[in-house]
């Protein structure tokens, strides 16, 4: 009974931010709000089974429309880049591609708990959480690498990417979605060292675009 109440709550309180509020402010200033409320919330309930199967929901349709646009397969080796006490892209890909996920976080506590959140859904042979800074990451031997939004040190972790990734790799990278967005209004670390290939929006999590970046060889 309390378990219903409380997914209640967080749906209702997760549909007035996104869907009734978030329209009316700006979306970047309000998105770094409620980043800030989902790291205290993975933190919190991680452990929590009946929390973590409705968190894994919020992030379904997002997961799915970004496995297509990378194109996403069991011999794919997968970086996510900020992944949280509650794995939940990482799970996702796992579960939906058979691939072999690797979450990094600069945040020990984080770590700790993700770890943990793998071992109790079954995931440690596919899905493996370290600790490290993303600038400092080896990311050479990835396929695939996601750049969640809210990362840290953006400029240093796309600089790094783009001097040691492989040529082929394919990068998602998640930013909150407006009218007025444009690739070209890109940062120039972006744009210097990459080209944009592909894009996709997704309305649930707020409006998010996701780009499939390429290395400009």
């Amino acid at each position: 009974m309390r378990s219903r109440i409380f997914l209640r709550c967080f749906s209702f309180a997760h549909h007035l931010f996104f869907e009734e509020i978030s329209p009316k402010f700006d979306e970047k200033a309000l998105k770094h709000i409620m980043d800030r409320f989902y790291i205290f919330f993975e933190k919190s309930f991680y452990h929590f089974e009946f929390v973590s199967t409705y968190y894994l929901r919020l992030y379904n349709e997002i997961t799915d429309n970004e496995i297509k646009l990378a194109k996403i397969t069991s011999s794919d080796k997968v970086l996510v880049i900020g992944s949280g006490s509650i794995p939940a892209t990482a799970e996702h890909i796992v579960r939906k591609t058979g691939a072999e996920v690797y979450g990094i976080d600069r945040d020990k506590e984080a770590v700790s708990k993700g770890k943990k959140y793998a071992a109790i859904h079954g995931l440690t042979s596919t899905l493996h959480i370290i600790h490290s800074e993303g600038s400092i990451f080896d990311v050479s031997t990835y396929d695939v690498i996601f750049v969640l939004y809210g990362i840290k040190g953006e400029q240093d972790l796309f600089k790094v990417i783009a001097d040691s990734m492989n040529p082929s790799a394919r990068i998602i990278f998640r930013q909150p979605y407006d009218k007025s967005f444009n690739t070209k209004n890109l940062p120039e670390y972006i744009q210097t060292n990459y080209s944009v290939t592909d894009q996709i929006i997704t309305p649930s999590l707020g409006s998010i675009i996701s780009l499939i970046l390429r290395h400009k060889k």
